[in-house]
């Protein structure tokens, strides 16, 4: 529904094309709304709870801001199913792709049996790749925990450039 500027989700919505929204509308999640499909929404600004999960990791995302500081990798259904690998790892491409500097993850248990990586390429190349991935986990809890079960590196970061990882517990076997 779309209002002033302002499109409401508030129920499940199913998109497989592309969804250009103009310039300046923001995408507002309420209650239980949800995107599904294999399209792409472009232009948007995402307003939604940082503990939803309001898209499918087959959805894309191009041209977009969020109504706050973060993205957060449950928008991408993290922490909702048994191996977080794609949703973590959706959320940080989409990040990297969209100039959003901040990956928010929130308190939970998330297992993963994928390395994740924070990388850019540019024609065929590593280049400079700037996020700030972070959790809430303090010195004395693992409220946010990042359970690896792979056999290769947990978390890797190409030319870092301004990267920041913080507030995250890493736990697994990992090298």
């Amino acid at each position: 529904m779309e209002s002033d500027g302002m499109y409401i989700i508030s129920s499940d919505t199913t998109i497989n094309e592309t969804w250009t929204l103009p310039p300046g509308s923001i995408l507002r999640f309420h209650g239980k709304g949800h995107i599904k499909g294999t399209g792409t929404i472009s232009g948007a600004i995402i307003d939604a709870p940082l503990t939803a999960n309001i898209f499918d990791t087959t959805i894309s995302l191009q041209n977009v801001q969020t109504y706050g500081h973060d993205f957060s990798v449950r928008w991408y259904g993290a922490g909702t199913v048994a191996d977080n690998y794609n949703a973590i790892q959706r959320s940080i491409n989409t990040c990297l792709a969209n100039g959003l500097k901040h990956c928010f993850i929130p308190a939970g248990q998330y297992t993963y049996n994928r390395s994740l990586e924070i990388k850019n390429l540019y024609k065929g190349r590593y280049v400079a790749a700037t996020l700030h991935l972070y959790g809430e986990a303090g010195n004395w809890d693992d409220r946010t925990n990042l359970i690896y079960t792979g056999k290769s590196f947990a978390l890797g970061v190409q030319v870092g450039k301004g990267t920041e990882i913080d507030h995250l517990k890493i736990s697994g076997t990992f090298y």
